[in-house]
């Protein structure tokens, strides 16, 4: 009789933990890649995902607001350009193509800033091919843009780069 209770008692417990495990809130991601809550009462909701280190920042380590000394800081080492309003760096490397960077304040607060490409070449066609890749990079960091719109001062070529 005993080992009979003892297995009906065992039984009861494993049954017990398997319904917990089985009616365990889940995680799920969706085909975009964000992750959803799955709860056992049939609710659900979005995990927030935890802030990277690249997302807190507006613009490589910098963010809107900030003062002219604490840009100079992000861009340590860099000897900047600078008057009134902008700071420049010269010499940067962003993927691979030659550029400036030129960050604007106003009221001393950092509210804008740029790369402006410097890369030269002979052939006039490379530069349509940095545009391509330059875009095919941020396309993969930020996604797809809301528009995408390019201007042709001369069209006769348009076709063959589209």
């Amino acid at each position: 009789m005993s080992r009979i209770f003892y297995w009906l008692v065992l039984i009861s417990l494993l049954s017990i933990l398997s319904s917990t495990v089985v009616f365990a809130d889940q995680i799920a991601i969706t085909e975009d890649g964000k992750k959803v809550l799955l709860k056992d009462d049939g609710t659900w909701q979005y995990v927030k995902a935890k802030p990277q280190k690249e997302d807190l920042y507006d613009f490589r380590k910098t963010t809107w607001g900030m003062s002219k000394l604490q840009v100079k800081k992000a861009e340590k080492g860099k000897i900047p350009l600078e008057d009134e309003n902008l700071q420049a760096y010269k010499g940067i490397v962003v993927s691979g193509l030659d550029c400036d960077i030129v960050y604007e304040f106003a009221q001393g607060k950092l509210v804008l800033a740029q790369y402006q490409f410097t890369e030269t070449h002979s052939n006039r066609n490379d530069y349509i091919s940095d545009y391509n890749s330059l875009k095919k990079v941020l396309m993969k960091k930020y996604g797809k843009p809301i528009k995408d719109q390019q201007v042709w001062k001369n069209d006769l070529y348009e076709s063959s780069f589209l």
